[in-house]
């Protein structure tokens, strides 16, 4: 006779099984109290013969925490975002916590809806790469005594801890190399609208200020949501009867799509157009020539949102009482072979 499927099973079937009453099976599997080794081998064998499932939900109030953390982020397949969270997976992991990862698109009622929900999973603590439009959201969480770690996109409305990169710095050095390298008419690729994304801009802007110049704004672009947006947008600047001789991309992903695009329509790199911006660790090796681009450390990035975290889980009660820390990570500029000099 087959057993009942483990979402009817109860844990007074598995002390039934077992012989033994349900608060020994309930101290048992949460290990509030020792149980006699063969009495703990008998519950052991009726939740694998039940194929018993405890309930979390459950286990969790009684515990006051559920060893989960919940993640945001705007794009899981950005190489950025999927490499931090890897990163954290595993060094979470060796500390008994395990994440739980959720992808807005960007969009942020997507990204208020997931922030609710990891709440009513009653998660530990919170890590977000927010877009930027749920400060109420956040500071609610915050307010409810929920450690709190913001990382990639900066807030200034929100006093809590950050893991971030100088965004301005390391777009103006890109664009810095640009023009040390006698190009002048340089086009932008805007990134997703953020406090990042403007600092970039921004960075860029002063830059070519500085070297008493102007951004033609016929040349800065807009974001795009897809490869496809991203080509028609390229093919119109390679088509450009004063076509820019470089172009500064805001993400990795960005970066990708205009390489795809220049092979797609015989765009020579770096001979017909030159280009830098913000990039990752392959891109040194993966494209026709080495990308000068600016590399984002996300193991850096990663390390420093996981020790900020276990400090706080550590240290809950008291979270409210200790000042916000703001943490800026290390970016690598690689000078490769994408950036030709046209003095």
């Amino acid at each position: 006779m087959e057993e009942k499927r483990n979402s009817r099973i109860t844990i007074r079937e598995v002390a039934d099984r077992a012989n033994v009453s349900i608060t020994t099976v309930s101290r048992c599997l949460n290990g509030t109290k020792r149980v006699n080794p063969d009495v703990e081998q008998r519950i052991l064998d009726a939740v694998r013969e039940l194929n018993y499932i405890p309930n979390a939900s459950a286990q969790n109030i009684r515990r006051g925490c559920s060893n989960l953390l919940g993640v945001v982020v705007p794009d899981i397949a950005n190489p950025y975002f999927s490499g931090i969270c890897k990163e954290m997976e595993r060094l979470f992991f060796d500390h008994g916590y395990h994440l739980i990862i959720g992808s807005t698109g960007d969009h942020p009622l997507k990204e208020q809806s997931m922030l609710y929900s990891l709440q009513k999973h009653r998660i530990d603590g919170l890590i977000v790469s927010t877009n930027g439009q749920n400060d109420d959201a956040l500071k609610q969480l915050k307010d409810q005594g929920l450690p709190l770690v913001l990382f990639d996109r900066f807030q200034p409305g929100l006093d809590v801890d950050y893991v971030l990169e100088d965004n301005y710095g390391n777009a103006r050095l890109c664009i810095r190399y640009l023009l040390d390298q006698g190009h002048k008419r340089i086009a932008v690729v805007k990134g997703y609208p953020s406090i990042v994304s403007a600092r970039r801009f921004e960075a860029c802007e002063d830059a070519v200020k500085e070297a008493g110049l102007d951004l033609d704004p016929s040349l800065c672009m807009e974001p795009c949501s897809s490869y496809e947006e991203y080509c028609q947008k390229f093919f119109s600047l390679f088509t450009m009867p004063d076509r820019p001789t470089a172009v500064f991309l805001s993400n990795p992903a960005q970066m990708k799509y205009f390489v795809m695009a220049a092979n797609q329509y015989g765009i020579r790199l770096p001979e017909d157009l030159s280009f830098t911006g913000f990039g990752m660790e392959d891109y040194k090796n993966l494209f026709p020539c080495s990308a000068t681009c600016m590399i984002q450390d996300y193991e850096s990035s990663a390390q420093a949102i996981v020790r900020i975290m276990l400090e706080r889980l550590s240290d809950s009660k008291n979270a409210g009482e200790v000042p916000a820390k703001k943490i800026q990570v290390p970016c690598f500029f690689h000078i490769g072979s994408s950036v030709r000099k046209i003095f």
